[in-house]
């Protein structure tokens, strides 16, 4: 049977139906067999004026509807057209909206039949889009949109999205589309049936699926591509190639460009950061805007490690500059080098989803609508990504963050080589690639995470490129610094539940076999019982913290827009209540957590499933999460470190316990000394903004550069203004 889709656009006189908006235009396609096969487009009288903006907007002037046809004169002909088809409009909400209450007004039958929203499917299998917006997904698909805001126009657009966004539907793998087929049902768009037949017409074609795809646990992934380990040393007759010879008009780099200039301050920076290298020296470089930093510090780095078979770190603060350096400035460099070599992107493990959790997710009944979108996503852009990065991925709507929470890769609940992805994880992919890679592009978080905690997250190395440098202090307090809010315990007191709602308590209490007094209800019943204390405490703690930031502030706001107080734990007045609130909470976290990790040992991890290995994982995980902001609790409000500033942020027009404490230290320059410059060779910290009235000595001071006598810590370099071209 021939399925017909009309897709609809309607221009309106405003946003709001029932206040009195009425339609100016439709404009209606049927699509049958993926072929256009009847249109139908009339301006309408709204019988009242149309707002300038509006008429801005879309061009339809009170003279265009004048003469026009009133809606209900049109409706007959409009009900045949839609007579037995799917109803499709980009955001169908609005369009559907609009079209039902006009046939309301007009005495009719609002529309029954199916619908589909190309805005929801558009997010569903093109999840790595920047916009869902008409126009963007227009030009994604190349597709001619040259009258915005007409509806004529705009139905002709969405009808060859729509016939796109289905043909790619119907492509994706079987397994994809067999996990797809539950989650759709919790969709607003009606794809339920095109799966259905997707998937009958492989199964009669005995289809299979494209070479580049692998299924795995019935689970669709893009085949991992093998990659060959960092050759020892650059290619034998090669030689290096110096920033002269790279830089100049008639160098490798102009060769590799269409349009190139000269800068000599790019010139004069690559070769100071050579000299830096080899002789084992840090380096403070300002480099002003168009002075073409990136390729000035790659080139060195790259000659190198190429040459000494050792690693170069090259950090970022922003995933913009991380970006352009894997899109644009390594490609060409790579372009430009009479040889190859290697570069690996690795960030905090947070970043990279968790298949173990992945799975585990999909199989369980969703939640809302927006967590069966997202896993849906999810799916899709498993057949699509080689690294599994979320930075990759457009999670829309407000659930977003939670859903990312439940499914992104954390050392605490991985089950390491037993879990039976751990072959496929992302992480350690990034992970195995960054231990083999002459370039390894990481963020300053990751880098302070490595440092500071010792944890090897980086490939060991000697030398490094920091980029951004202006942020090293800051992330360098941060790190060192403590922080908790509100939000943080309620989700992990909602992610551990109770024996009512099926948490994760539950799930592994029901794993332990019986026996134990563990087992016993009265335990179980204790145990939901100090939670619903827990939580109690928590918010009536939260509460007064709230009540005592408004109270204090002044007004002055934090760059989040919160109001925001410094206090002294031991000195601040009115502080005493809290600090008992606090006490109780401390006290009742660390009881209720010995008895919450009793759960791990009355459990053999060896005669678990998989899926119950990870259940009992992720339970321990969320308590001993859960037992350190406890723990960060008490250094906030019941202990204080002189060398460390303290603050609460609270939302004035949040709820009455959205509050944040933090707490810095003041002078992190020691720690820099010792952790960062006297355990490296050589560190290049560059960026547009270092000195101050052309001088290095505050930033030096700050970055604890200024007493360290190990070895010669800097080479400096100031760029003129002369030599910083513009763009």
């Amino acid at each position: 049977m021939t399925e017909r889709y009309v897709i609809i656009d309607v221009e309106t006189t405003g946003n709001a139906p029932k206040k009195g908006d009425r339609i100016i235009q439709i404009g209606a396609v049927a699509v049958e067999n993926e072929v256009i096969v009847d249109s139908y487009s009339s301006f309408f009288n709204p019988g009242h004026s149309i707002p300038s903006f509006i008429q801005q907007l879309t061009g339809i002037t009170d003279n265009d509807v004048a003469d026009a046809p009133l809606f209900e004169e049109q409706v007959p002909r409009l009900l045949t057209f839609l007579e037995g088809s799917y109803f499709v409009a980009h955001n169908v909400p609005f369009d559907l909206s609009f079209i039902n209450g006009e046939l309301e007004r007009a005495g009719y039958e609002p529309f029954g039949g199916p619908v589909i929203d190309t805005v929801e499917c558009a997010r569903l299998l093109y999840p790595t889009e920047a916009s869902y917006q008409l126009n963007q997904l227009a030009d994604t698909f190349s597709v001619v949109h040259d009258r915005p805001h007409q509806a004529d126009s705009d139905a002709e657009v969405t009808a060859i999205i729509w016939m796109k966004l289905k043909k790619k539907l119907e492509e994706l793998p079987a397994a994809t589309l067999h996990r797809l087929l539950p989650l759709s049902k919790h969709l607003e768009s009606e794809i339920e049936p095109i799966i259905q037949s997707a998937l009958r017409e492989k199964v009669k074609a005995d289809a299979e699926d494209p070479a580049h795809i692998e299924v795995y646990r019935q689970i669709a992934l893009k085949r991992k591509t093998p990659f060959q380990k960092r050759s020892q040393k650059q290619p034998d007759g090669e030689q290096r190639i110096n920033s002269n010879e790279f830089f100049k008009q008639e160098g490798h780099l102009a060769r590799a460009m269409n349009k190139y200039e000269y800068r000599s301050g790019q010139e004069d920076m690559s070769a100071s950061i050579h000299d830096a290298f080899n002789q084992n020296s840090h380096l403070l470089v300002e480099a002003g805007t168009g002075t073409g930093k990136s390729l000035a510090y790659l080139l060195p780095a790259v000659e190198f490690a190429k040459q000494t078979n050792r690693p170069v770190i090259v950090s970022t603060q922003t995933i913009t500059l991380q970006d352009q350096l894997m899109a644009q400035e390594i490609p060409l460099l790579q372009k430009a080098l009479p040889y190859t070599f290697d570069v690996s992107l690795l960030k905090g493990r947070s970043h990279y989803l968790c298949l173990r959790k992945f799975e585990q997710l999909l199989d369980e009944q969703p939640e809302h609508y927006e967590q069966a979108l997202a896993l849906g996503q999810l799916l899709v852009w498993l057949t699509e990504t080689e690294y599994g990065d979320v930075e990759e991925l457009n999670l829309v709507g407000g659930a977003s963050r939670r859903f990312w929470d439940q499914v992104k890769s954390d050392g605490e609940s991985c089950t390491g080589p037993s879990c039976p992805w751990f072959s496929r994880c992302f992480y350690q992919q990034a992970r195995e690639r960054a231990f083999h890679g002459d370039i390894v592009v990481t963020n300053h978080a990751l880098l302070f995470t490595d440092m500071v905690h010792d944890q090897s997250l980086l490939p060991g190395y000697r030398h490094a490129v920091i980029d951004e440098a202006h942020h090293l202090e800051q992330l360098a307090s941060q790190h060192l610094g403590i922080e908790t809010d509100y939000t943080r315990f309620t989700h992990l007191i909602h992610r551990l539940g109770t024996m009512d709602n099926e948490g994760l308590l539950a799930q592994s209490v029901a794993i332990i076999p019986d026996g134990p007094p563990i087992k016993e209800q009265g335990w179980v019943k204790a145990r939901t019982e100090k939670l619903a204390d827990l939580k109690f405490e928590i918010d009536e703690l939260f509460r007064m913290l709230h009540g005592f930031c408004l109270g204090r502030s002044k007004r002055g706001s934090s760059e989040v827009g919160r109001l925001s107080i410094r206090f002294s734990p031991s000195e601040e007045k009115g502080l005493s209540a809290i600090q008992e609130g606090a006490k109780r909470v401390v006290m009742l976290l660390e009881e209720e957590g010995k008895k919450l990790l009793e759960v791990g040992d009355h459990i053999d991890q060896e005669l678990l499933s998989f899926q119950e290995r990870g259940i009992v994982s992720d339970f321990l995980s969320a308590v001993r999460d859960l037992l350190a902001e406890g723990t960060m609790l008490e250094k906030l409000l019941l202990e204080e470190d002189p060398n460390m500033v303290y603050w609460m942020e609270a939302e004035s027009k949040g709820a009455q316990n959205a509050t944040y404490l933090y707490a810095r230290p003041i002078d992190v320059s020691e720690l820099l000394a010792d952790k960062l410059f006297a355990k490296k060779d050589s560190v290049i910290m560059t960026s547009a903004t270092l000195t101050v009235k052309n001088s290095f000595r505050f930033i030096k001071k700050r970055l604890g550069l200024m007493t360290l006598e190990l070895k010669p810590y800097l080479f400096p370099l100031l760029l003129t203004t002369k030599d910083r071209p513009s763009c």
